[in-house]
Order: C-alpha cells, then structure tokens, then sequence
C-alpha cells in the first residue's frame, strides 16, 4: 500500500516539478530577465495554461507504471494464473451498478456542494482557506483538455491507487474490507490537503470504496467519480457563461433542487445499490419457508 501512495505522490511531485521548471526557462527565454514581476507573471501564467496537460501526463504515468509492476507482483507472489483483468478488477460493471453509479456521481457532488454550502456559513474562517486553495489551482487549459482529465485521467488514476490498489492491499494484509476502506479513505483524504477538503473527499471516498468492494468492478467508481467530477465542470463554466435571465433562473432552479434534496436522494441510491442484493436474499428466503 506505501508502494503505491508514494508512487502517486512521487509521479505528482515530478510533473509539478518539470513544468515549473520549464515555466522558469521559458519565462527567462521569453522575458529575457530571472526576476521581476513580469518574470513572476509570465511563470505564474504558463503554469496555470499548461497544468491540466502536466497532469494529464502525470496520471497516465502513473497508471502504466502500475501496470508495469503487475508481472513482478504476479512473480513475487507466485501466483501465474492472476491476470491483470482480475488484479485491477477491470471486469464490467453489471448494467444495474452502472447506471446507479452515475446517478449517485451526480447525487455524491450536490451532496458536497451542500457541506460546503454550509461549511461557507457555518465555519466562514476555514471555508475561505478552501477557497483561496480552490482558486489557486484554476486553470486556463483548454476546454477538450480540462475535461480529458476530470472525467477520464482523474478518475481512472485515483480509483486505481486509492480504491483499487490501497483497498486490495489492506485487505490482503489482513484487515477486514470495512477497515481497508475507511483506511484507504482517510489516505484520500488527506491526499487533498486543504481540511475542507479532507472531509469531504473522505466521505466520497468511502461511498466509491464501498460500491467497489461491493461490485467487483473498479469501473463502478470510475462511472461515479467521473459525473461527480463532471457536474464540477459544468456548473463552473455555466457560472460564467453569457445566458438569458430565464435560462439563468433554470440552472439555479435546478441547482438548488438538488442541493437541498441531496442527502435523501444520495441515500437512496446508496439503498439500492447495497440494499437489492439483501432484499432479493430476504424475499428468497421467504419463499424457502
């Protein structure tokens, strides 16, 4: 498990470290000076267009190198049957899982936006430090490449190492799948840094763990994890877009349905996607008697 939370860090770290460093030689190039503000601005600027793109290299990176240690994995544990297939859980969703799973994506990130709601009135102090971290890392990459790595890099590459991997090795070191998941959790969490954000990712990454150990099937919180992430986009870009006053009032409309009613919709979708398989098993055994 500590193999594949450094790896992760240890990939991020690199990419933040390379495109800084090329930020810095291209600004001292372009500027022709190493300090000053023009020299800060031009860094500060190149940073933010090109971060999404060094991201999206670091979570692929990341990824194959996971897959690239598997044949010494499968030799080092002397099991030659294990596929990769199984080992990264890779096996389709079934029908059900998945169309729940995009649904509680959705009910998972107005459930979020509720907390931070609240967190915003509640707690104004720490809410401003989630903020001003939230918007130091806003990005001006191109559209096509914001969402290439929200909806498809993001969620392939955390799901991997912190539900995947993290859950599977806990669990093969001998601590119970509830356990494996919170602990994997509180690591996600904490991935996040800012304390506003331990809390919730915490939360999301419980729900994700849980549908994965419930399904067999890493997919399921990929589906999940990639809505959450893209409702994120769209609202943020529909914030700022130029619309009529009516269209204005349909997406707050819209918006503030599903917040409010967040809990009680995220807990029936979670119902359904646990609680089927024990209603199905408790209406057999009726039957039996």
């Amino acid at each position: 498990a500590a193999f594949y939370v450094l790896l992760y860090y240890f990939v991020q770290i690199l990419s933040s470290f390379v495109l800084l460093t090329i930020a810095v030689n291209r600004a001292a190039k372009v500027v022709g000076q190493t300090s000053g503000d023009e020299y800060q601005d031009f860094v500060n600027s190149f940073t933010e267009r090109y971060s999404d793109t060094a991201s999206i290299i670091a979570g692929v990176l990341c990824i194959a190198l996971c897959v690239l240690v598997f044949p010494l994995y499968r030799r080092l544990s002397g099991d030659g049957s294990l596929s990769a297939k199984s080992f990264f859980a890779l096996r389709l969703p079934k029908a059900r899982h998945a169309l729940l799973a995009l649904a509680i994506g959705a009910a998972a990130y107005h459930f979020v936006a509720l907390y931070l709601n609240l967190c915003g009135k509640l707690f104004p102090s720490a809410f401003e430090s989630y903020d001003n971290a939230s918007q130091s890392i806003t990005s001006e990459s191109l559209v096509a490449v914001n969402l290439i790595l929200l909806v498809i890099v993001t969620p392939l590459c955390e799901e991997l190492i912190f539900r995947n991997r993290l859950i599977d090795s806990f669990s093969g070191a001998g601590i119970g799948p509830v356990f494996s998941v919170l602990l994997s959790s509180l690591i996600f969490g904490v991935a996040h840094g800012n304390p506003v954000w331990i809390i919730y990712a915490f939360t999301i990454g419980c729900i994700f763990g849980f549908m994965y150990t419930s399904s067999g099937s890493l997919m399921t919180g990929v589906i999940a994890h990639a809505v959450f992430n893209l409702f994120g986009f769209a609202y943020g870009k529909l914030s700022t877009a130029e619309m009529t006053e009516g269209a204005r009032s349909a997406v707050n409309v819209f918006y503030t349905v599903f917040l409010y009613f967040s809990p009680v919709l995220l807990a029936g979708l979670l119902f359904l996607f646990f609680g089927t398989p024990f209603i199905r098993r408790g209406k057999k055994e009726k039957k039996e008697l």
